[in-house]
């Protein structure tokens, strides 16, 4: 246990009372390691820093997986009176063979009503994998044979259009926020540390998220706001990943200024995404171009994109991010780069930008969009 009546003081006071990362002053200040323990770091006082809860659980980005949510959701609706029958890996359909994670009854208005939870693990979706769990749920209720509330309980936040989504399709959403406020006591009563300190993290007061997720929706796409649109998505970028690579560096060309991309990110990060995508594309540098574009991405944006990946430069790997998507001539020139050149080129668009954000902003792994894309398109192959 650090000796908090030295460090923490000499630490506090070095500080002037200030997080480290993000300059705030707070009174419940938490160490930090600026080189992680699993790397050899000490806890001596030259490698340690104070900062907030929300940036430490950023810093810290500990995925945890599916089974140990069920578990904390599990205990959690245990220990509330609402709910009674709390069962996990419930077979719900016999002829389907369809398990739900949490099955259990919910008082209301004085009667027991029977709930099927479904946990997602991550902390945000592509629109893909939005459609794939509304078919999942849907599927759950069609093989009932009596009424139930369909739920989806997972540890982030949706864009305003997702959550709309579910509702249209009569499924309750339990995100982030509504866990940590609706079972607040509960929470506080478990010996779990990390999900108690994960749920204990305010989320809701976000203004610089809100505002870039303001301004890109304010952009009309066109040639004549193209700068403006680049300038903001630079931003962003520096905002999701400087902490793990870099800020962007702007307007870089080749050799002979034959090819010239908006954005390139530094790749160095120990972080287990980043060090796959260097390993397995050879993504020392991520390669992002941003495209104001009224309509879809081509083939032409794909394939000046891909004459910028080089073994030896900067990598197989980039970005194009766009107002619109593709279209079909875009996917089948990914495809065929991939499939014969190793190149890997994925799209990103509005909604991605935004899921990206509010993932952020909720202190979870904006990344997990990009990786989502990349398993998609892979998978679809």
């Amino acid at each position: 246990m650090i000796n908090k009546s030295n460090k923490y003081r000499t630490l506090l006071e070095r500080q002037d009372g200030k997080c480290l990362i993000c300059g705030k002053k707070d009174d419940d200040l938490v160490f930090e390691h600026i080189i992680p323990r699993a790397y050899g770091g000490d806890k001596i006082e030259n490698n340690l820093v104070l900062v907030c809860k929300r940036c430490n659980m950023l810093a810290a980005n500990k995925p945890f997986k599916e089974y140990e949510f069920v578990n904390f959701l599990s205990s959690v609706l245990e220990k509330s009176n609402l709910f009674r029958n709390v069962n996990r890996e419930t077979l719900i359909s016999s002829e389907k063979h369809y398990r739900a994670d949490i099955v259990t009854e919910l008082i209301e208005s004085g009667k027991w009503k029977r709930l099927i939870i479904e946990l997602k693990s991550f902390p945000t979706f592509t629109s893909s994998r939005i459609n794939d769990i509304i078919i999942q749920l849907n599927n759950y209720r069609e093989s009932i044979k009596e009424e139930a509330k369909i739920v989806l309980a997972f540890p982030g936040m949706l864009t305003q259009k997702d959550y709309d989504k579910f509702r249209q399709n009569g499924i309750e959403v339990w995100d982030r926020n509504f866990i940590a406020t609706t079972f607040k006591d509960e929470i506080k009563k478990l010996n779990d540390s990390y999900f108690k300190y994960f749920f204990s993290i305010e989320v809701e007061d976000i203004p610089k998220e809100k505002r870039f997720i303001q301004e890109l929706n304010l952009i009309p796409p066109g040639k004549k706001e193209w700068y403006i649109y680049q300038k903001l998505i630079g931003k962003i970028l520096d905002y999701l990943f400087s902490t793990e690579l870099s800020t962007p560096i702007s307007e870089l060309a080749d050799k002979f200024e034959i090819n010239r991309r908006d954005f390139i990110l530094r790749n160095y990060s120990s972080l287990e995404f980043w060090k796959y995508l260097r390993e397995r594309y050879l993504a020392d540098f991520i390669v992002i171009d941003a495209k104001n574009y009224v309509g879809k991405i081509k083939k032409e944006q794909i394939l000046q994109i891909a004459n910028y990946l080089k073994v030896h430069g900067t990598g197989l790997f980039a970005i194009i991010v766009s107002r619109n998507g593709e279209d079909n001539s875009s996917y089948l020139t990914r495809r065929e780069k991939w499939m014969i050149e190793n190149k890997m080129v994925i799209i990103l668009d509005d909604s991605d930008i935004e899921k990206m954000i509010l993932a952020k902003a909720s202190t979870d792994s904006p990344e997990e969009i990009i990786k989502q894309k990349i398993e998609e398109f892979r998978l679809k192959l």
